[in-house]
């Protein structure tokens, strides 16, 4: 994470595009810079393009990282009590790696669980999930999290590919922030993760 985060500041306030496939999920965390993005959306019928409009809030990809694990992210009446398991999966993949500077493997599997559930264990909402408070689920992912399954990387390729495309052309309204694949159900879905202060703020964050 702290790498990630570190590399999207050199590029000077440019667009920055993190993406990773994990398993069968995948994540994309998306860094549309400092500078407010413009874009115009192209009708479907007419194929004329609307007035010039502004997303309305950005937030740097350093930003991201630091909101808590549990803070709800996702639509209330679809993660109504905790945020989607797939971002929660991703975040403590990083988490993992950030503190001992290795991935998780069969022969760290025991280790891994170790980790996993301490740092879950901060968040009393998600340390009740059955899927961190089973040991040998988390082994079993620690053998899998790392895993390229080609259909999942094609599909989130594919979204990423199209995206950057919106980006570059300004021809489309882009995903803003964070992109999430469940490679189990095939949805991609497009959240807004953000500090509270700039949930809030309309404007582009420093």
């Amino acid at each position: 994470m702290t790498e990630a985060a570190q590399l999207a500041s050199k590029m000077k306030g440019k667009k920055f595009y993190l993406v990773d496939c994990f398993g069968w999920n995948g994540a994309c965390v998306l860094d549309l810079g400092t500078e407010p993005h413009q874009f115009r959306i192209e009708a479907s019928k007419t194929k004329k393009l609307s007035e010039l409009q502004t997303v309305e809030t950005q937030v740097p990809l350093g930003s991201i990282w630091k909101v808590p694990l549990d803070q709800k992210v996702g639509k209330a009446r679809v993660d109504k009590k905790h945020p989607p398991l797939v971002w929660l999966q991703y975040r403590c993949l990083l988490e993992y790696h950030h503190q001992t500077n290795e991935w998780p493997s069969s022969d760290k599997a025991d280790h891994f669980v170790e980790v996993i559930q301490k740092y879950v264990a901060q968040y009393e909402s998600l340390a009740k999930l059955p899927f961190f408070q089973e040991p040998d689920t988390l082994r079993q992912w620690a053998i899998t999290a790392t895993a390229q399954m080609p259909p999942v990387c094609a599909v989130l390729g594919g979204v990423l590919g199209n995206e950057v495309i919106k980006a570059i052309s300004g021809k489309g309204e882009p995903a803003n922030n964070t992109l999430i694949l469940d490679g189990f159900d095939g949805k991609c879905r497009n959240l807004f993760i953000a500090p509270p202060k700039e949930e809030t703020s309309g404007k582009t964050e420093q």
